[in-house]
């Protein structure tokens, strides 16, 4: 259900369509109510209806929500997942360097999807072939998810070669510059892990 309602909110899916999925889950309906209705929201009086809800929490933060709900919802346990935690933290990691190269809010977006989707193989326990073929990606996440190539691929792999520690290939893939000096990679990676660990324990209780 959450796979299918990522893909809903991917596409040009009417809010109607998108309500009609989340009644079909009244656990994800509940989380949704709960999220919106949060203090972080700074809302002046409850959210009543899903409709609602919809429309405030906007199709952005909605894909993002449901894209880290995949990984909190696969976690049984009384602590928040390792996987989900890394998820967060290479996806706030790629939004971070993708705004080092750009300005562009959609291509900042589209990192961060690209680095919290890049476990979902492992997550689903299958192909990151068969993953994709159940949800419709832009080009640019897919050849990056697929085979780490066009700029989001290059994010992604330094993101990768930063988990395994692995100096040289970081330099590597950094010789120019792009997306920004090695001197900077420690401070973003602080930032990136603060986020995740922030959003790790509340997206698992929802």
């Amino acid at each position: 259900m959450l796979v299918y309602l990522l893909q809903q909110s991917l596409v040009d899916t009417e809010n109607a369509e998108i309500e009609a999925t989340f009644k079909q889950a009244p656990e994800l309906s509940y989380k949704l109510m709960r999220l919106v209705n949060s203090v972080g929201m700074g809302l002046r009086s409850p959210i009543q209806s899903l409709s609602h809800a919809l429309v405030i929490l906007g199709r952005r933060q909605l894909q993002r929500w449901l894209q880290i709900l995949l990984f909190a919802h696969h976690n049984a346990g009384d602590f928040p997942s390792p996987l989900l935690q890394m998820a967060t933290a290479r996806g706030k990691l790629m939004e971070l360097l993708a705004e080092r190269q750009s300005t562009d809010c959609n291509y900042r977006d589209r990192a961060f999807m690209t680095g919290i989707l890049s476990l979902l193989d492992t997550l689903l326990e299958s192909t990151m072939e068969e993953v994709l073929a159940q949800i419709s990606l832009p080009e640019d996440v897919s050849t990056a998810l697929l085979h780490r190539q066009g700029p989001l691929g290059h994010l992604l792999k330094i993101v990768e070669a930063l988990e395994r520690a692995d100096d040289g290939d970081v330099s590597s893939l950094m010789a120019h510059g792009d997306p920004c000096s090695t001197g900077e990679l420690p401070q973003l990676q602080i930032a990136a892990l603060a986020w995740s660990n922030a959003v790790g324990e509340p997206a698992r209780k929802g």
